[in-house]
């Protein structure tokens, strides 16, 4: 029931944003910077569902973005920060992929991304390797600027749809500039230079030395731009990691897994107790921020795998959803699902008519309100109802792994995917309607070979037959009966 009404929430912010504040050009009204962010807590119904109205709305803010002269390169005209100098490519391009993964416009903007770094942002620093050369970087310049020579993780996100596109199509004029420049982190980690420890993954490299940190005197705040936290460490540093991960799983060149393994033996060292007290700057203290990042890299290696090594610290650390899909236990999602539902259970027009920063649509409790009530409300956990209904681990921003799309709307349903691999889907579904659902899955990791597949409702078999790969499932929900979808043997 939780689930049921937070996806009913959340469909109905989502229809407001649409068609009431929604201008015809596709403007949200925070103007282009903000808008394009708007999109990354409507995952669970914009990816995990097929809503026409959300998915409407974020394809008309992606192509008209792509006409504002600002563009004609490719990636934005406006030189600042990678951090918002990407948005307005990456977070386009990245939704459309997800929307209309065979379209040759989509991956061809995939694709100049790429050419930009090889072209334009990147160099080969001190140490021979491949990375870029600013923190401030158009589509036909690069900051000269010695304070912003910085290579960070949030670079990512400049290349955020080229890494997407790479680990679908598996295609080498994508991936080895993407594998070079992980070669220079996988040497930055191993790095002791400048007092970063060795194993730590760094947040920014300077260049051209290619030695940890930038113009500010310690590794873990570089500085790089006019203040010293937006690349200070350890921020996104999960989605470095994740490339990582990627970059082994597509080469197979285990090389590009020591960081993370580095990480993990450190980060268990630290949960036993056995490393020394934290001070900024020193190994404690890094191995200790680093949990939310090891985290979901972890997360996603263990979907990729199957790899139980790491479940120790999955079961000690990981999300409701990851702990869930190692226990069976419902219990925990169940207690997830319901303390979250709070996040909108009241104040509706401060996600609606009330909200300026259209970044922070889903903020007003976490920015605001909860700095002046005693009781603290949570804020949306997306990220979780994402996982619910897709299978995936983790976000979807680098290494998504979303099992399926349901064709249907997300409102009177609920769906746990209960497990899935590139050979298997299984699935709770739950129609709350008083008529039978006419709906689809499509299914989006499942590799190419023919498998059976039933429907199971009231522990009675429904409906069953054979389905070839990735392909589509189109079946009738009955009302108001707990089903189980299953597809191919469950490992």
């Amino acid at each position: 029931m939780a689930q049921r009404e937070l996806l009913h929430k959340l469909t109905h912010i989502i229809t407001y944003w649409a068609t009431v504040r929604q201008a015809p050009d596709g403007q949200l009204g925070g103007g282009w910077g903000d808008d394009v962010e708007a999109w990354r807590r409507w995952t669970p119904v914009l990816l995990g569902f097929d809503d026409p109205v959300a998915r409407e709305a974020q394809t008309l803010l992606s192509t008209n973005l792509f006409e504002l002269p600002r563009m004609d390169g490719g990636y934005t005209s406006i030189l600042t920060d990678v951090e918002h100098s990407s948005e307005d490519s990456a977070d386009t391009i990245t939704s459309m992929l997800f929307l209309e993964p065979d379209s040759a416009v989509w991956q061809e903007r995939a694709r100049t991304l790429v050419e930009l770094f090889e072209s334009t942002w990147s160099a080969t620093n001190d140490q021979g390797f491949r990375q870029f050369r600013s923190t401030y970087f158009t589509s036909f310049e690069v900051s000269e600027d010695p304070d912003q020579a910085c290579d960070t993780n949030y670079h990512i996100r400049a290349l955020q749809p080229a890494i997407l596109l790479w680990q679908r199509t598996e295609d080498p004029s994508l991936g080895e500039p993407i594998a070079e420049w992980m070669e220079n982190w996988v040497a930055a980690s191993a790095s002791s230079e400048r007092g970063k420890p060795a194993g730590i993954v760094p947040s920014s490299v300077q260049f051209p030395s290619g030695l940890p940190g930038g113009p500010g005197a310690d590794w873990w705040n570089p500085g790089c731009h006019y203040n010293n936290e937006t690349f200070r460490y350890p921020r996104y540093l999960s989605g470095l990691l994740r490339t990582l991960l990627l970059t082994e799983q597509i080469t197979e060149e285990s090389v590009f897994l020591e960081p993370i393994e580095a990480l993990a033996e450190l980060r268990r060292s630290f949960l036993e107790g056995t490393l020394p007290e934290p001070t900024e700057g020193n190994l404690s203290w890094a191995v200790e921020e680093t949990g939310g990042a090891l985290r979901d890299v972890l997360s996603k290696r263990r979907l990729l795998t199957g790899d139980p090594q790491y479940d120790d610290l999955l079961e000690a650390e990981g999300s409701a959803y990851m702990r869930y899909s190692l226990s069976g236990d419902e219990q925990i999602l169940t207690d997830a699902v319901t303390a979250g539902l709070a996040a909108l259970s009241h104040n509706e027009v401060h996600f609606t008519s009330e909200v300026r920063f259209t970044d922070r649509i889903f903020q007003f409790h976490n920015k605001y309100a909860n700095q002046f009530q005693d009781a603290q409300t949570p804020t949306l956990d997306a990220k979780l109802l994402y996982n619910m209904v897709t299978g995936d681990v983790g976000d979807h921003a680098i290494a998504p792994l979303n099992a399926v799309r349901w064709h249907t709307e997300a409102t009177d349903i609920a769906i746990l995917v209960t497990g899935q691999s590139t050979d298997h889907l299984s699935a709770k579904l739950f129609h709350f309607g008083e008529q039978p659902r006419e709906m689809g899955a499509e299914l989006l990791r499942l590799t190419d070979g023919t498998r059976d597949w039933s429907l199971t409702c009231d522990e009675e078999r429904v409906i069953e037959g054979s389905v070839s790969g990735s392909a589509e499932l189109s079946f009738t929900l009955p009302p108001q009966v707990l089903c189980t979808l299953t597809i191919g043997a469950a490992p």
